[in-house]
């Protein structure tokens, strides 16, 4: 749809070099590779067995992040360094996909991705989808039916403390949480002292990331107390290295516990369902 509108519209504006502003994205000989052969635009191919949840390093996810400005070669390093150093990234990764299956078997089918950092939120997004499409599967167990899966959700520290710190504390226990949080930080601010008296105690001359790491202690705190199964993964600072690293790392962990659900942590056959549903009630539409 996107691109039958733009593709229209820089083809009204820019008639005779219109193909100079478009770069096609998208497997060797498909329909959109052929109409952007035909029109002379370019084209970066990505392989065809690589899902969109696991494109993140293909040329998918990576020549809008050249266009953005971001370190790409920075981020591809922060990946590699997963398999490079075994002992503390792919191992660590295997290791939180079974503790994630040891919840599962407990009854803890939902999962709380709790990002301390706003920025963090399109990772969210992304992680809800690898572990959905990757491990929403239905299977034959015992010659039955079955189905299986992880439900997903994420949270922003602090903005959901509190909306949702007191379902998650008192509610049903269901969820197994991911606390992911920033040793350091590049952008600090001082919080200024208040006169006559400040309003909140114990803030005065103290810098955001110090408040931050106190309530990232304090809910972890309240995490043991409740006796709420989580793990806690601490990135060194918010880099493409770092960021690199924890993408790697998340779907080493999706695809290791797709295997110990005994699902194919590849495959959405699901998906295409309401892919044929809609291309159906559009063609019955015409």
């Amino acid at each position: 749809m996107h691109y039958h509108l733009f593709f229209n519209l820089l083809k009204a504006h820019f008639p005779k070099d219109y193909f100079k502003y478009i770069v096609v994205i998208t497997e060797k000989n498909s329909p959109l590779f052929m109409q952007a052969q035909a029109n002379n635009i370019n084209c970066l191919c990505i392989p065809k067995n690589i899902g969109g949840r696991y494109s993140v390093f293909s040329s998918a996810g990576l020549f809008p992040l050249v266009i953005a400005g971001v370190d790409v070669q920075d981020l591809l390093q922060g990946a590699q360094s997963i398999w490079s150093q075994k002992d503390i990234g792919y191992s660590s990764a295997v290791e939180t996909a079974a503790i994630r299956f040891n919840a599962v078997i407990k009854g803890y089918s939902i999962h709380d991705l709790f990002l301390f950092s706003n920025d963090l939120e399109c990772v969210g997004k992304w992680y809800r989808q690898l572990v959905a499409e990757s491990l929403g599967k239905e299977k034959i167990k015992n010659k039955k039916r079955c189905s299986i899966g992880i439900t997903p959700i994420v949270s922003i520290g602090t903005t959901d403390l509190h909306s949702m710190a007191q379902l998650y504390f008192a509610g049903p226990q269901d969820k197994f949480s991911a606390l992911i949080t920033l040793e350091h930080t590049v952008s600090d601010i001082i919080i200024p002292a208040l006169e006559p008296k400040e309003i909140v105690s114990g803030i005065s001359q103290k810098s955001t990331h110090t408040i931050m790491q106190a309530i990232e202690q304090a809910v972890v705190m309240a995490y043991k107390k409740k006796n709420m199964p989580y793990i806690q993964i601490i990135l060194r600072e918010k880099s493409s290295f770092c960021i690199g690293a924890l993408l790697q790392y998340m779907m080493i962990e999706v695809v290791f516990l797709g295997h110990l659900l005994e699902v194919n942590p590849f495959n959405q056959p699901e998906v295409e369902l309401y892919k044929r549903n809609i291309r159906k009630t559009l063609h019955d539409k015409l």
